[in-house]
């Protein structure tokens, strides 16, 4: 209570939890009269009617025991009871109404000028477990007429009544007769009374309201009634217990007769599986949040699957089932199985999944005799003695924005409670102690690069704090790398990445509520703190050989036998000689200044993508031994001046920031290997077999993803070879996939057929230091479709839409469609491709077009209004005849399709 004026201070979480406590020991009994360390034993303290008491009304509803203390009200149930002289025992409905006394309800008029017994056992217990100390009875006698159903001069011709218990609300757990209350009946003939009920209605069996019919019948069978109503309710909810989260082939059925049913069970109710009414039967349903459709084309090859009970009263609980869905090993190839038309040049690629995302295996170095071998790098010059001595695969290029965005979500949907997202985006992780910050948002969205158009770059990434998926990524960021993780958010992804690829929970990282327990899982605390040493190093690797994790990075400025970044760093850029093949700061390339897609630059000797620029790189290790507050970062990064571009630079990083140039890519131990071949005759032959890793021998080649530029002949048939090993201790051993032909099967895998496109000469681009009006007649080479690629990134271009008359931004250059460019400075230059389909599609109005060959006639003219004009020296002059690299504007009277080769 507050007087006026006075403030009501807040109660603090931890002391309403302890007041909330409090009640609840109350309501339980357990209140703070009652001491733990309590052995007297409690007595009963007075009984009516008292002992000794006489002429008590035949009519009396209570008996009551009442006792000197708090008592266990459970120990009340058949230890207090009525006998009559003889020793039978009073029909009674009894209930103990508050732990301190206890009632007993006669259940019929009792007999006249009889003595009765109330008796309390020792069986009868305080709240501590204490017992009455001896048995105690206490007796009274009934008159010997009653003014109520026994007149002294036996008439009975008192009218027989009953007086119904107040209206009652109970729950379906509870008993009716002990809490809803007993009738109570007088008059009539002389003799006793019987009293009994009919629930109308299902009686408790329904949730909701009954009617209870209460029937008084005396010696003379006359009979008087009443009606109570009784409410049951029901405030529990059923217990709803999930099967086990299962992986299944992606063949294979995901409905629950085959990945389990959830149980459910219900305080007051049964409930039943499928579609009867709620009203009639309480129900245990599911269904899948994401799309239930069975196949590998499933978005993530996951199945959410939601279980709910619900109870008769409408109450329900709900639990979630995770179906994991795999294909082992499954193959995509493009040109795929059947293809025909295939352009000569065309990028074979090919993908297998669930294998991680473009791993290479950098085989350990082995010598004989190290101590004869010298490795020199850096200035430095070191023994072989020091180097990695076993296989390691390594992400060809750093986690894409795509990928990373993939395992938030999934963690988002996984863990609810301990992964969480802020107002603005950033992404941490709490399980009982202070917020760990795993994704900062503001440092992805503040990479912004001049020059280059927002859809391409900018704004690349979507937080929508109220759906799914809670981040998004457009089509242009599958190639660039995620920035803004923390060095705890690179871990989450491997530990996570482990879980899903590689169906293991053998992940590499211990993750705890406190920054200090996020460590490498086979060190306890104290060694993490104490120092990563060889030894640790070597049983980290051994012990979670399958497992995706960041490089190791050891302290020594040299390169020691664990210093992984430097084994497939390799010599690629070594002291910056190579600057000119790595992005820095103003490196000018097409994205200066900011980060490239990863397949910008040429890959190093392993095949591995901006392992020395682009983004700094997170490593396991500590920057200094004993030292946990920072971590270390290796490979320079697009914010950096060219003179860091050294191999030995590593520096120091706070593991919970995220930052604008720092990104990650993931190692194993061992993993999937995989070989593919190309070959012409749809035939196992040795005849022109275009191997995917030309330059690297047996399995040692590409694996997971991958996409390489071919010379394949014109109208020709090629077919799939596919195989693959696995890795295990260092060795590859072959095995047959089981997505296609084993390696020595006579039958191929798969065929396509080439077309008859061939590469035409180059066609040189005459341009003026300003606007051009220009066309091509080849089907451009992809990497110069894009106008920027080819005129470069401070140029413009415009195409002409002819059905719509209205210009547009030019994203792709495409044969005979002309278009304007403007270049800052005049110059040639020379598009490639092959040859193009010569028919064009003409529309109504203005067209602006190119020829196929020099010397191309115009139009006749029943087609065309007007002149054919094109564009010279800062004007427009008419044509005469149409000639490559030129375009030309016509106005046409009509729609028609044209075959510019004459046919």
């Amino acid at each position: 209570m507050t007087t006026p004026g006075q403030l009501c201070l807040p109660i603090p979480r931890q002391a309403t939890w302890l007041l909330k406590l409090a009640t609840v020991l109350l309501v339980l009994g357990l209140g703070s009269t009652a001491m733990a360390d309590d052995t007297t034993p409690p007595t009963v303290s007075s009984v009516s009617p008292g002992d000794g008491a006489t002429n008590v009304s035949r009519g009396i509803t209570t008996v009551q025991v009442n006792f000197s203390e708090e008592m266990n009200r459970e120990s009340y149930d058949g230890n207090i009871y009525l006998t009559d002289s003889g020793g039978a025992n009073v029909a009674m409905g009894s209930f103990g109404v508050e732990s301190t006394f206890y009632q007993l309800h006669p259940l019929s008029t009792l007999a006249s000028n009889e003595t009765y017994t109330v008796h309390v056992t020792t069986d009868v217990q305080d709240i501590n477990g204490n017992s009455i100390a001896a048995g105690f009875t206490s007796s009274f006698t009934t008159e010997s007429s009653s003014n109520d159903n026994d007149p002294a001069n036996g008439s009975g011709d008192d009218p027989l009544e009953i007086n119904c218990p107040a209206d009652a609300s109970i729950s379906c757990e509870d008993s009716a007769e002990a809490v809803a209350g007993v009738a109570i009946a007088a008059g009539g003939c002389p003799g006793s009374i019987d009293i009994t009920y009919v629930d109308g209605g299902s009686g408790l069996g329904v949730c909701g309201t009954f009617p209870r019919t209460w029937i008084a019948t005396d010696s003379c069978n006359s009979s008087a009634s009443c009606v109570q109503t009784i409410t049951v309710g029901d405030v529990a909810a059923p217990v709803v217990t999930c099967p086990p989260d299962v992986t299944i082939l992606c063949e294979n059925s995901s409905l629950p007769g085959d990945t389990g049913y959830a149980t459910a069970s219900d305080n007051c109710d049964e409930l039943s599986y499928g579609g009867n009414a709620v009203s009639e039967v309480g129900q245990l349903t599911w269904f899948d949040i994401s799309d239930p459709a069975n196949g590998c084309d499933y978005p993530d090859n996951f199945v959410q699957r939601r279980w709910v009970g619900t109870d008769k009263c409408g109450n329900l609980s709900a639990c979630e089932q995770w179906i994991t869905r795999l294909d082992p090993y499954l193959l995509n190839l493009s040109p795929a199985d059947g293809a025909t038309d295939v352009r000569p040049e065309t990028r074979l690629e090919f993908s297998v999944n669930p294998v991680p995302t473009a791993m290479q295996i950098v085989g350990g170095y082995e010598d004989p005799d190290p101590d004869s071998y010298e490795y020199e790098y850096g200035g430095r010059t070191e023994t072989a003695e020091g180097r990695v001595t076993y296989d390691l695969f390594v992400g060809q290029g750093t986690v894409t924005i795509e990928e990373f965005l993939d395992a938030l979500n999934r963690l988002h949907a996984d863990q609810p409670g301990g992964i969480q997202f802020r107002a603005n985006g950033n992404m941490v992780f709490q399980d009982g102690g202070s917020p760990i910050l795993l994704f900062d948002m503001d440092q992805n969205n503040s990479v912004t690069v001049p020059g280059i158009e927002a859809e391409l770059f900018d704004n690349g990434i979507t937080y929508n704090p109220t759906g799914e998926p809670v981040y998004d990524a457009v089509e242009a960021r599958k190639r660039f790398p995620i920035l803004g993780v923390t060095w705890y958010g690179a871990l989450y992804y491997c530990n996570w990445l482990t879980k899903r690829k590689k169906q293991s929970n053998e992940r590499a990282y211990a993750i705890g509520s406190h920054p200090d327990d996020w460590r490498p899982a086979s060190l306890t605390k104290a060694e993490w703190q104490d120092g990563f040493h060889n030894n640790e190093r070597e049983a980290w690797i051994q012990q979670y050989p399958v497992s995706y994790r960041l490089p190791m990075d050891d302290y020594a400025e040299t390169a020691s036998q664990y210093n992984e970044f430097f084994h497939f760093l390799g010599d690629f850029g070594e002291d910056g000689e190579n600057g000119d093949e790595m992005n820095y700061w103003n490196s000018g390339d097409f994205f200066d200044n900011g980060p490239v897609p990863l397949d910008y630059y040429d890959d190093n000797e392993f095949d591995l993508q901006n392992v020395l620029g682009n983004v700094w790189e997170w490593q396991t290790d500590t920057f200094d031994p004993q030292d946990l507050s920072a971590r270390s970062l290796r490979g320079i990064s697009w914010y950096n001046n060219p003179q860091l571009l050294d191999r030995l630079e590593r520096i120091a990083a706070d593991p919970e920031s995220g930052f604008a140039d720092v990104g990650f890519r993931v190692v194993s131990s061992a993993d999937v290997v995989f070989e593919v071949e190309i070959a012409e005759n749809a035939e196992f032959t040795d005849s022109t077999v275009l191997t995917m890793s030309p330059e690297v021998p047996d399995f040692y080649g590409y694996y997971a993803n991958r996409s390489r530029e071919l010379c394949l002949a014109p109208s020709t048939d090629y077919f799939w070879r596919v195989r693959g090993a696995h890795t295990s201790s260092g060795e590859l051993s072959p095995m047959d996939l089981l997505f296609g032909a084993p390696w020595d099967s006579p039958t191929p895998y798969a065929t396509f057929r080439t077309s008859d496109q061939v590469r035409e000469a180059a066609l040189p681009l005459n341009l003026a230091g300003e606007w051009n009006l220009l066309s091509i007649n080849v089907d451009p080479d992809p990497d110069v479709a894009h106008p920027k690629y080819l005129f470069g990134a401070g140029s413009t271009a415009w195409g002409w839409d002819s059905e719509q008359q209205i210009y547009f931004r030019l994203w792709e250059i495409e044969p005979f469609e002309g278009f304007w460019v403007h270049v800052p400075e005049p110059g040639t230059v020379n598009v490639t491709g092959l040859t193009a389909d010569p028919e064009i599609e003409i529309r109504q109005g203005w067209n602006l077009l190119g020829p196929l060959n020099d010397g191309t006639s115009i139009p006749p003219p029943s087609y065309l209004r007007g002149e054919v004009l094109q564009y010279l020296n800062g004007g427009y002059a008419s044509a005469d005849i149409l000639d490559t690299g030129i375009g030309y504007w016509m106005f046409f009277i009509a729609d028609f399709v044209h075959d510019l080769s004459g046919a």
